[in-house]
C-alpha cells in the first residue's frame, strides 16, 4: 500500500541517519522478536560483511548447529526479508542508492 511504500522509505531515512553518524545498527522490524545477542553472530563475519540480512526461506541450507550463512545456492531463490539486518557504516553508499531506487519505483 501506499503507507507502507512511506514507512519503508522512512525507514531508509533512519538508517542512512544512523550511518551518517557512524554507527553499525542491527536493524529489525517493531514486530520483530530477538531471542538473543546477534552480536557474537555478527562480529565473526565483520571486517568483511557490511550488509547482513535475513530470508523468508524457511529451512536451514546449512547445518543449523554450526550458525553460519546461509549456502547462496540454495538460499538466493528466497525473499530477503528486512525484517532484521545489520549495516556496517561504510555500507552508506550502498543504501543511499536503494533509497533512490525505491523512490523511483
Amino acid at each position: 500500500t501506499k503507507n507502507f511504500r512511506k514507512l519503508g522509505l522512512r525507514k531508509c531515512e533512519l538508517i542512512l541517519s544512523l550511518l551518517s553518524a557512524g554507527a553499525d545498527p542491527i536493524v529489525t522490524d517493531a514486530d520483530a522478536l530477538i531471542t538473543r545477542d546477534p552480536t557474537p553472530f555478527v562480529m565473526r563475519l565483520r571486517p568483511e560483511a557490511q550488509v547482513l540480512v535475513t530470508s523468508d526461506h524457511l529451512m536451514a541450507t546449512d547445518d543449523a548447529a554450526a550458525e553460519s550463512l546461509e549456502l547462496p545456492k540454495r538460499a538466493s531463490s528466497s525473499a530477503w526479508n528486512i525484517g532484521y539486518f545489520y549495516l556496517h557504516h561504510s555500507a552508506l553508499p550502498a543504501i543511499a542508492h536503494w533509497k533512490r531506487m525505491c523512490e523511483e519505483h
